[in-house]
């Protein structure tokens, strides 16, 4: 019968032994970068559960799922720990991920094309995601603050007066409309990403508390939206299914699209 040599089986084990001690050191550190996240691991995989979707994608695959507990519970955003994912690389000398390739400030992601006086943020994120922060008063820069009622936000620089949005933090949702300039370029600096200042109706409709600042990191997806006689859904609270949101999301793409080809023509 055929015999391995000596030599041969030490070989092999010791290979094992390396691929066993590599797997278990990869799986840490993602252990790690999932845990400051608090998404978890996916089953069977070193790569962490994104929370956006709270689907299971390979390291830089993109994440295509709309289900599960992560996605209901309003845990938006993806694995920082792991930029491949969902971000776009590490910013020079820093441990933090790009926020949707949005520049390096602040805490790692910062303001998106700065302009104006005073400085606010006009560069719309390709991946929809925000942080909440809440406001409130009687004049803004498009008129009353409550000229639509309660559920108003401002980034009139990014998107105009009077434009409709759609602010979902999980199955939970509000059509906004703009009514206000800002933030300022050093809120979204300091936050690490793009921020919504919205009214306190749609902070507590989407967290359950009566105010948001930029410390507290509450992730919304933000996408443009119709206006309540094209789609039936009137400015204000509504719930939707994973199905509904993807769909809410497209129209907003197309949306932008037609935003974006209005300012290449000059209108």
């Amino acid at each position: 019968p055929t015999r391995t040599s000596p030599t041969t089986s030490a070989r092999t084990m010791a290979r094992s032994i390396l691929i066993v001690a590599a797997a278990a050191a990869l799986a840490t550190t993602a252990l790690a970068s999932c845990k400051s996240f608090e998404t978890g691991m996916c089953p069977g995989s070193s790569s962490c559960l994104c929370a956006y979707s709270g689907s299971c994608a390979a390291e830089g695959a993109k994440d295509t799922g709309v289900n599960t507990t992560a996605w209901r519970e309003g845990k938006l955003g993806g694995c920082p720990g792991s930029c491949a994912t969902v971000q776009h690389g590490k910013c020079p000398g820093s441990g933090s991920c790009l926020f949707d390739a949005g520049g390096c400030g602040g805490g790692g992601g910062g303001c998106l094309d700065p302009a104006g006086s005073p400085c606010a943020c006009t560069g719309i994120p390709a991946s929809g995601n925000y942080f909440l922060t809440s406001f409130d008063g009687s004049s803004c820069a498009c008129g009353p603050c409550h000229q639509y009622g309660a559920y108003f936000s401002a980034d009139k620089q990014r998107y105009g007066c009077g434009h409709h949005l759609n602010v979902c933090r999980g199955s939970k949702c509000v059509k906004s409309v703009v009514v206000d300039y800002g933030p300022s370029c050093f809120v979204e600096d300091d936050a690490g990403g793009p921020v919504l200042d919205s009214s306190p109706a749609i902070c507590q409709a989407l967290t359950g508390g009566s105010s948001c600042g930029w410390s507290d990191h509450f992730s919304i997806h933000v996408s443009s939206a119709l206006a309540p006689e094209e789609d039936g859904i009137p400015v204000g609270p509504f719930d939707v299914t994973p199905e509904q949101f993807a769909r809410l999301v497209e129209i907003g793409r197309k949306i932008d699209e037609g935003m974006a080809f209005k300012k290449t023509q000059g209108y």
